[in-house]
């Protein structure tokens, strides 16, 4: 029994060792963390009193100086934010040398403010994220570790007049740093980081030697406790432990009684709880069978809960099925687009060739322009095929969302049933905004389409409207996250079945739908969300059982003229050729003959080729002879990158145009890397043609004349 005391009393003594010690750690890690708070804040009240500084300047002390000594004329000490700034930090410097004050840039005017190594991280960081201004935390420099906060300074308007193209910038700024340095800025990017960084190391000394003085004081006091302990241990317990145990000894002794004899429980301590409890322990062995139906019922339930699981793993494995045939639908989507391209191409180029020789007053005019039209229509389709098979580029342009709407309308006229009313209320003098017009088309026909599955049983009303509206602080609620300003505001509305909440909260999910199965994918308004949000727009739905659904979707304005809209669309003006020397090479010949019919009519010398191979080998033995290639993307024996990268070894400085179908493997970005100079997709008209064509000569004549 004295061993059975002495375990006890190590455990207790062992328990409390613990917890104190945890108890001093979690101290020393919230001081520390404190103290590591408390310096964050300091670092960035320095960051936020030069952050002021340099808007005094900018705002206040340069216009002055600029009224006082003219735009030509640029002093630093008072007129440049980030000399004053720079300023400020050294003075601060003189106070807190272990501070890190600095003002540093990728490419400065002034080399001591080149960037190091560590701070050209974080600039990259900001440029990856170009909504994150700042950022800190604990970094380490040169061996050390200090609390950092940076501060992304971007190019912005303001910022033209100096850091622009070297023409628009004073005089004297140039004369004193040089038309290299601090130029070419492009809008966004980061031009400078500010740096606040205070040393840890001090801190921390500081904080290790309050740890070590109170951990003392804390072992003096546990040692004392723990003398405490044994003593009351050997007293108050191990005597009664010693008493209970021959109780037990006792008991085990009747061989024909199951049952144990009650303990004394007399007294009010712990031990004498101990025995009260396993007096009603022993008491209660008639209740185990009763325990045993309870497991029973709970193992029942574990079983229903795994079956649930089964479920809906299963619901799952039919999700990824369902995500594994889109993706088949999609690729086989984009081979089609492809090969209708080629197809479509030659029809548009000749079509446009024969609108251009055909009188204006000649009786084939008007087919020819439907065929041009029909063309088009087709063209525009095939990027609807690429949008839906995710390989498509989205384009984003001017528009004017109620003649998209009146287009979708009349194609859903004819696939909609006349038992159910299309009633359209659009407004004609919106204003423009920046959408893609085949994303807008989806948006209106998953939209159209759904009202009419809610309706198409017993019929009703589908409405569509269309108006301008402006959203101001006062109209801001909650369900509506818009930032106050204008808005073009569509409203799609049916008369059918209705949802409940519950329905209303889970409708832009994907993969949920409330069709039945085979009749939706649950994809339909997920897309639509994702088109929404990728407008910088806001959707909304109200519905109630039985009384049909409203969807509300604002698209944000801009402030282009509707007139200068209209403008642009009718500008057709063909820029023609000054007699360069054109080698295009493309496998389908019809592409070819189409492609040299149109630029010798623009007067432009044509050699075309549809062997890439045989293409490479004339330009090999005849690599001055041009001054344009324009290429296709997929051919046999050389692809249009393999034959660009063997004409620019050749002539680096000929500019190349490539065009393709489809590509599942580049984009516009890719080609450029490569140094291709246009990336066109088929068909092109005529215009488009001459445009880009002529573009890229001229630039080319720019950049290096021969």
């Amino acid at each position: 029994m004295k061993t059975l005391g002495t375990k006890l009393f190590c455990y207790i003594t062992l328990f409390i060792s613990i917890f104190f010690s945890f108890l001093f750690y979690e101290h020393y890690q919230i001081s520390n963390r404190n103290i590591t708070e408390l310096l964050g804040q300091q670092a960035h009240l320095a960051l936020n009193f030069e952050i002021a500084v340099r808007k005094y300047v900018g705002d206040k002390i340069r216009p002055v100086m600029y009224r006082l000594v003219g735009k030509e004329e640029f002093i630093p000490e008072t007129m440049s934010t980030s000399f004053v700034a720079c300023e400020v930090f050294n003075e601060v410097k003189k106070e807190f040398p272990d501070m890190i004050l600095k003002f540093s840039s990728d490419n400065p005017r002034n080399p001591n403010n080149q960037a190091s190594p560590e701070e050209l991280k974080i600039i990259r960081f900001f440029n990856r994220n170009p909504t994150v201004t700042t950022w800190s935390g604990i970094v380490t420099i040169a061996g050390k570790k200090y609390m950092a906060r940076f501060n992304a300074r971007r190019m912005e308007e303001s910022c033209l007049h100096c850091h622009g193209v070297p023409e628009h910038a004073p005089a004297s700024l140039i004369k004193r740093y040089g038309d290299k340095a601090g130029f070419h800025r492009p809008l966004g990017e980061v031009i400078a980081l500010d740096t606040v960084a205070i040393p840890l190391q001090i801190v921390e000394k500081n904080v290790w030697n309050d740890f070590r003085d109170n951990l003392l004081i804390l072992a003096g006091g546990i040692l004392i406790l723990i003398i405490t302990i044994y003593f009351v241990v050997q007293r108050l317990i191990t005597r009664r432990l010693l008493s209970i145990s021959e109780h037990f000894s006792q008991s085990a002794a009747k061989d024909n009684d199951i049952f144990i004899a009650p303990l004394d429980q007399s007294g009010d301590d712990e031990i004498s709880l101990l025995a009260s409890n396993f007096n009603k322990l022993t008491k209660s062995q008639h209740d185990m069978y009763l325990s045993l139906q309870e497991e029973i019922h709970t193992s029942t339930k574990i079983n229903e809960q795994l079956q649930t699981e089964m479920e809906e793993r299963k619901k799952l494995e039919e999700k990824l099925r369902q995500s594994q045939k889109m993706e088949a639908i999609g690729t086989l989507a984009g081979g089609i687009a492809h090969d209708f391209n080629n197809i479509l191409t030659p029809i548009l180029g000749y079509s446009e060739l024969l609108n251009l020789s055909t009188a204006d007053n000649s009786p084939q005019k008007t087919k020819i322009l439907e065929i041009v039209k029909a063309s088009k229509r087709a063209k525009e389709l095939i990027r609807q095929i690429l949008t839906f098979s995710r390989q498509g580029e989205h384009k984003f342009q001017q528009i004017q969302l109620q003649t998209i709407t009146k287009e979708a309308l009349k194609l859903l006229r004819s696939s909609i049933p006349t038992s159910i009313e299309i009633k359209q209320r659009i407004n004609p003098n919106c204003s423009l905004v920046m959408a893609d017009p085949t994303q807008i088309h989806q948006i209106l026909m998953n939209l159209c389409t759904n009202a009419y599955h809610a309706m198409r049983e017993t019929g009703g009303t589908l409405g569509v409207s269309l108006d301008e509206v402006i959203i101001s602080e006062g109209d801001y609620v909650e369900n509506i996250a818009l930032i106050p300003g204008k808005y073009v505001k569509l409203e799609v509305s049916d008369t059918g079945v209705g949802m409940d909440k519950e329905t209303q909260q889970r409708i832009f999910d994907p993969y949920f739908t409330t069709k039945k199965k085979g009749e939706g994918t649950g994809l339909g308004l997920a897309v639509v969300h994702g088109i929404v949000k990728g407008h910088n727009g806001h959707i909304t739905v109200y519905s109630e059982p039985g009384h049909g659904a409203v969807f509300h979707i604002y698209f944000p304005t801009i402030e282009a003229a509707a007139e200068a809209f209209e403008s642009n669309i009718k500008d057709l003006h063909i820029p023609p050729g000054h007699n360069e020397r054109i080698l295009i090479v493309d496998d389908e010949t019809s592409i070819v003959e189409v492609n040299r019919d149109i630029l010798e009519n623009l007067d432009y010398h044509v050699t075309s080729f549809t062997d890439s191979q045989a293409a490479l080998n004339e330009f090999r033995d005849n690599p001055d002879g041009y001054d344009l290639v324009i290429t296709d993307l997929t051919m046999p024996h050389l692809t249009g990158i393999d034959l660009t990268r063997e004409i620019m070894a050749i002539r680096p400085d000929l500019p190349v145009i490539l065009c393709t179908g489809h590509s599942e493997f580049l984009n516009k970005e890719g080609a450029m890397a490569i140094g291709i100079r246009e990336y066109a997709m088929k068909p092109i008209t005529i215009a488009n043609l001459a445009r880009i064509v002529r573009r890229v000569l001229d630039e080319g004549q720019t950049a290096a004349p021969r």
